[in-house]
């Protein structure tokens, strides 16, 4: 009996060793899962860490990239290196592609750091004319001044700092300023004026609305008769020496155009600009030519035969201008054009000094300027010199030191013109318009 009972306690006490070893397994068993659980979540979110770690380092990068674009882009002592080009940035890359459209420029910058890529795309508005290039008048005028021959219409406004004189039929339809004071010799003599007339004298003319003058006055009025003590002030010219300047230097980091004179094939298209032409732009026998960016030209520009000259689509409602040192010819039904949108102008302009008393580097008529073609889609600019209008001849709009109106020569000056923006205009600021991840 006695040694039953000792087996009975021996098989119990074995049963639960086993038991304890069991339990003591399924322990050990429940904490290596947890211990791999909790390292595999360890694991995971030091995985995840490292992977944001390096998403922000590549963000961090395409960041420097688009500045270092903008820097390279806005400041004109450094230069864009060919499009796609690569930056190094701590540990990452960043690789920077540049597009340039008229007035815009794109920047798309790829961020990569050991293969996570963040990309950024900056939209830059470059030169914005935020101050526009304004021609309220169609007709301006320096201190050489206006004369009209018989049957000449400005359709629209004159300012001049110097005398109007006209002709048999002369005629401007808006209002007339003449600038000067008490001891001026400058007056309106022989004009037909449609709206007021404000001049130091006036002469033998016709005004519709009102006449302000200070010395004296022999036209008759359709509205009051003043005289006024105070001067009328000069009105300076819309565009400045510093203005043509900076658009000279636009025209000039676009490259050279030609090194000498720049005559395509007859009967041809041709795209160019921005750019200089070292000579003189000749184009005749039909020959198109296509702005894309402001072109310096530092020899004539000659146009004759069919010749056209005209803004890209891409200039959209934007205006453009070309430059010359030297003299404008336009002759024999020449097309010039704006971009073929409401408000885009395309601009002649010339710095020369031809002022029609001096015949050395001028036109046949001494001049600036030389018109036998109508230009009903640009303005031509000669702040400078003389401009002649010849028979017939039709612009918009006119601006220079002194002008000469042919019989029947006509100003047709359009609205829009009172706010021209020039997309390659030095007068306003670069405008950031979108910065954005992609």
């Amino acid at each position: 009996m006695y040694e039953a009972m000792n087996n009975l306690r021996a098989r119990l006490r074995g049963e639960e060793g086993l038991s304890a070893l069991l339990i003591t397994f399924a322990v050990l068993i429940l904490g290596l899962i947890l211990t791999v659980s909790v390292a595999a979540v360890y694991i995971n979110r030091l995985a995840a860490s490292r992977t944001m770690g390096l998403s922000e380092q590549a963000y961090f990068a395409a960041e420097a990239g688009v500045e270092d674009a903008l820097l390279r882009r806005l400041d004109t002592g450094k230069q864009l290196p060919a499009s796609p080009y690569a930056l190094s940035v701590g540990g990452a890359t960043a690789t920077t592609t540049v597009t340039e459209d008229i007035g815009i420029t794109t920047i798309s910058v790829d961020g990569n750091a050991s293969n996570r890529i963040r990309n950024i795309e900056v939209v830059l508005v470059v030169n914005t004319n935020t101050d526009e290039e304004s021609f309220f008048y169609g007709l301006q005028i320096g201190s050489g001044g206006l004369e009209m021959d018989n049957n000449s219409v400005v359709e629209g406004s004159v300012y001049s700092n110097g005398s109007i004189e006209g002709d048999s039929g002369a005629q401007i339809t808006g209002d007339a300023f003449v600038a000067g004071g008490s001891t001026s010799d400058n007056e309106i003599d022989d004009v037909e004026i449609g709206g007021s007339a404000h001049a130091p004298s006036l002469d033998d003319c016709s005004v519709g609305a009102d006449i302000f003058y200070i010395v004296s006055n022999n036209c008759s009025a359709g509205g009051s008769i003043t005289q006024q003590s105070e001067p009328i002030e000069e009105e300076p010219l819309p565009i400045s020496d510093a203005i043509i300047d900076a658009w000279k230097e636009y025209a000039e980091d676009g490259g050279i155009i030609s090194s000498g004179n720049f005559s395509p094939p007859g009967d041809s298209t041709t795209t160019i600009g921005p750019g200089v032409i070292e000579g003189s732009m000749i184009l005749t026998n039909g020959q198109k030519v296509i702005l894309e960016g402001t072109v310096y030209v530092k020899g004539n520009i000659d146009l004759g035969n069919g010749a056209s000259v005209k803004l890209a689509a891409s200039y959209e409602s934007h205006s453009g201008v070309i430059i010359t040192d030297g003299w404008i010819h336009a002759r024999n039904n020449g097309v010039f054009q704006g971009s073929g949108e409401a408000g885009s102008y395309l601009m002649f302009l010339t710095t020369s000094s031809c002022d029609g008393t001096s015949s050395s580097g001028c036109t046949h008529h001494n001049a600036a300027i030389d018109l036998h073609n109508n230009a009903e889609g640009a303005i031509f600019y000669a702040g400078n010199g003389f401009v002649n209008l010849h028979n017939n001849v039709s612009v918009i709009q006119l601006t220079a030191h002194k002008v000469f109106l042919d019989n029947n020569a006509v100003i047709q000056y359009e609205i829009g013109l009172a706010s021209a923006v020039f997309s390659q205009g030095p007068g306003g600021t670069n405008e950031i318009k979108s910065w954005k991840e992609r």
